[in-house]
């Protein structure tokens, strides 16, 4: 806007029919912020809302638009069809206006509560509640009328014979002598009743029994023999009385006395799981069930099935049957068998075996026939050797004689001499064989003498003594040797921890069963174990304090295992050992095919194993020891057990 001539702020805004906030003037510059009146503002911030202005007779309302009304404002219609068409649904105070009407086509179900004070279809009047009364009444209802007539019509019965009811059916004389009053009449005559008026339901009175009838089909109160089967939801037996149940093979009776249930039967059938009250005053007592067999034996009990017992919870004990036809009485706590008696006859108290006058004899393992402890086979005996044997194949200790002939001799193997001799023969680990032949009073007069090693299998060649020659003086001095295998020392301290190595486990009924597998390594810097054991200032001091010996030249040292059994279940072990490789078997192992043998969880169950151990000198290269844990559980009860694995020194050799 250009103003050519000199004007004020105001001036401007004066001229200018509109709302102008701010007016600026910079010389012939005028500066306008122009804003429209607020009404017209109102208005197009709610266009969409407003009915379009072009002044048409068909005015459109656009999109989403919503018309609102003031108070006191309403919708007139100029015509009179008053339709409101294209509406779906219409709201009024909130309620959807489909609840409240239906449509004049009769499409639709009102789901709202119609009120109104009459209510007709066409020029019919509906019958409700309110005015179901007689046609008297004014309802006009038809319902309360027979045939038209109400039905006090029928209540007089002069109306029965206008053809509703035969006259004829109406005459004659009934003849019915009611005692005092009908309520609490004694006798009621129907003797003269006609027809089948005499009968219940249809039946006769000979269909029904009388309290002292004699009816083959009933039974009388007094006492009576049925022929048809009874069946009975409930049946009391009055106190002292019998059920007596016959059948083709004998009697059976139940009854009761004294609070007692008396059964007498041959056999009786019970289900497989039953459960019989009243142990806490004597339990279950069947007697006399069988007559006596061949053998004199009455049996009160039969039990069928394999490994079946009979349990005492209270006692922790069970009476058991075992599928080998033994006995066995086991503490239920941890499985362990107190009492055994197998099908041979042979009897085991707490897994040891019991003996007697029947199996006491060589081989039973009977300590009595021991001396002091020692078998026979531990003293020496005198053996005569025979032709054709070899010398290589006496390594048990005692006293021998080749025989009288030098011809015998000759047949033998590995002989030093060709003549009759006697041997001594000290057996063991390192076997000495010493021969005297017989004519040592003939020249070359020599004692011949050899060792085997059983590390290595082999003999020494034979040596030999000169009895013509001089004899060499030997002083054995302060050496000795200290067998410490009855107290070992304990040197597991050079071996690894434990290493898991396997593990299983088995849930079935009988329980849940688990089983792990270690191994202990032996941990060395250098190639043989002994001298590095013994390199150990401290391990010198323990063997000094324990033997005497003011110096120590060699250890014996073992790996070993101890077993353990718990209840019913064993922890297994074993034990290895390395020696260098020069000998034949390098490679020792004591009780390992035993222990791989134990795969299954289960498999730990009802075995045995020794102490097992391989020991060897300063020249073993390695150790190790397997064990095992064990453990079963079933409920309340946990059982377990540990097999213990050791390095210990077991002998010394050394000096005082």
């Amino acid at each position: 806007v250009t103003i050519s001539r000199t004007i004020t702020s105001q001036a401007i805004k004066d001229v200018l029919p509109i709302y102008l906030p701010s007016v600026a003037i910079s010389g012939d510059t005028v500066s306008l912020l122009v804003q429209r009146p607020e009404q017209w503002v109102a208005w197009q911030a709610g266009l969409l809302g407003k009915v379009s202005r072009d002044g048409s007779d068909n005015p459109d309302i656009l999109p989403n638009a919503v018309l609102d009304f003031g108070k006191g404002s309403e919708i007139r219609f100029i015509n009179d069809d008053g339709k409101l068409t294209g509406i779906e649904n219409l709201i009024y105070r909130d309620d959807e206006l489909d609840d409240r009407f239906v449509n004049t086509s009769g499409d639709d179900e009102m789901s709202g509560t119609l009120t109104a004070g009459g209510f007709k279809v066409r020029n019919y009047i509906v019958w409700h509640e309110g005015n179901d009364g007689h046609r008297e009444d004014g309802s006009g209802l038809d319902a309360d009328l027979l045939e038209g007539q109400h039905g006090s019509f029928y209540q007089d019965a002069s109306n029965l014979n206008t053809g509703i009811v035969p006259v004829a059916r109406l005459a004659g004389k009934y003849d019915i002598d009611i005692s005092g009053n009908a309520a609490t009449a004694t006798n009621a005559n129907y003797a003269s009743l006609a027809g089948d008026a005499d009968t219940v339901d249809g039946r006769h009175a000979s269909e029904f029994a009388l309290s002292g009838h004699s009816h083959g089909q009933y039974v009388q109160k007094s006492g009576d023999t049925m022929t048809g089967k009874l069946t009975l939801p409930e049946m009391e037996v009055n106190q002292g009385g019998i059920i007596r149940l016959n059948t083709s093979s004998g009697e059976t009776s139940i009854s009761a006395d004294a609070g007692n249930l008396n059964l007498q039967a041959n056999k009786v059938t019970v289900p497989s799981k039953m459960d019989v009250g009243g142990l806490d005053v004597g339990g279950l007592k069947i007697t006399d069930i069988y007559a006596q067999d061949v053998f004199g034996w009455k049996s009160s009990i039969d039990l069928s099935g394999s490994n079946v017992g009979i349990r005492v919870p209270d006692q922790n004990i069970l009476l058991g049957f075992n599928d080998k036809g033994g006995i066995t009485i086991i503490n239920t706590t941890n499985g362990a068998p107190l009492f055994e008696l197998d099908r041979k006859g042979q009897l085991y108290v707490n897994r040891n075996k019991v003996w007697h006058a029947g199996n006491d004899g060589s081989g039973s393992g009977l300590d009595a026939d021991f001396l002091d402890g020692f078998d026979s086979n531990e003293f020496t005996r005198f053996e005569r050797i025979p032709p054709n044997t070899d010398l290589n194949d006496y390594t048990k200790t005692g006293f021998y004689v080749s025989g009288s002939s030098h011809n015998d001799v000759k047949t033998m193997k590995n002989v030093p001499v060709q003549n009759v001799f006697s041997m001594i023969c000290v057996g063991g680990a390192y076997c000495v064989q010493i021969v005297f032949p017989v004519r040592l009073n003939v020249s070359p007069r020599k004692i011949f003498i050899r060792s085997h090693y059983f590390s290595t299998g082999f003999w020494s060649q034979w040596s030999y003594i000169n009895l013509d020659g001089d004899a060499v003086s030997y002083d054995p001095g302060t050496k000795a040797y200290v067998d410490l295998s009855e107290d070992p020392i304990d040197v597991s301290e050079f071996l690894s921890s434990p290493q898991l190595i396997g593990s299983s486990e088995v849930t079935d009924e009988t329980g849940t069963y688990k089983m792990e597998k270690y191994k202990r390594s032996f941990i060395k810097p250098s190639s043989d174990c002994v001298d590095y054991i013994l390199s150990k200032p401290e391990i010198q001091s323990l063997i000094k304090a324990k033997t005497g010996f003011k110096s120590i030249t060699g250890a014996e040292v073992r790996s070993i295992v101890y077993p353990q059994t718990e209840g019913n279940i064993l922890a297994a072990g074993a034990a290895y050992a390395l020696l260098p490789p020069s000998n034949i078997n390098p490679v020792r192992y004591e009780g390992k095919d035993f222990y791989d043998s134990i795969i299954s969880a289960k498999d730990i169950v009802g075995k045995t194993q020794a102490v097992c151990y391989v020991l060897g000198g300063t020249d073993m290269r390695d150790y190790a020891v397997y064990t095992m844990k064990s453990s079963y559980r079933y409920g309340d009860i946990y059982i377990e057990a540990e097999s213990v694995g050791k390095l210990e020194i077991s002998g010394v050799w050394g000096a005082y």
